[in-house]
């Protein structure tokens, strides 16, 4: 299986400020996404933060709250529930807090996925989480593995 594991850890910013962007970038790459939140409170937040991302452009997505819309009808889904049936290319877990990474490197995703972005706020040094997930041999699971950090608004990757 061809799965990349892409890691972003914030230090200095708000991870509400980066999510619009990812959603973005996802949707010019014309990849569904689904945005599992382990906050209703920041997924919220981003879903506003997302509508009024740009004056000039509409980034199509949905969240778990509104009615009558499947997680397969829309390029990027936030929800709080993920369910291992949802259909997309890309599943992003957005953590305002350190991440557990145990239980998301080792599920079985199903074949359509081909990237799995973690993006956490984390107050421990970049090298010591990628020393936690090296535990996990990331490189026997994953084709590709990349860990970013931002400082100063800046992405700088770590390997």
């Amino acid at each position: 299986m061809n799965l990349e594991l892409l890691m972003y850890h914030i230090s200095e910013e708000n991870i509400i400020d980066l999510v619009p962007s990812f959603c973005d970038g996802l949707y010019k790459q014309k990849l569904k996404s689904i945005l599992i939140f382990y906050s209703e409170e920041i997924l919220k937040q981003c879903d506003a933060k997302i509508w009024t991302y740009s004056s000039e452009k509409f980034i199509p997505h949905a969240t778990c709250f509104d009615v009558d819309i499947n997680s397969s009808d829309c390029n990027c889904y936030l929800t709080n529930n993920y369910k291992t049936n949802m259909q997309s290319d890309v599943i992003i877990f957005v953590k305002n807090d350190d991440m557990q990474f145990e239980s998301i490197i080792n599920h079985e995703y199903n074949q359509k996925i081909s990237k799995i972005i973690l993006i956490f706020v984390g107050i421990i040094s970049p090298e010591k989480y990628i020393e936690e997930i090296q535990k996990y041999n990331v490189q026997n699971k994953f084709s590709v593995f990349k860990f970013f950090s931002r400082n100063s608004k800046i992405w700088q990757q770590i390997c």
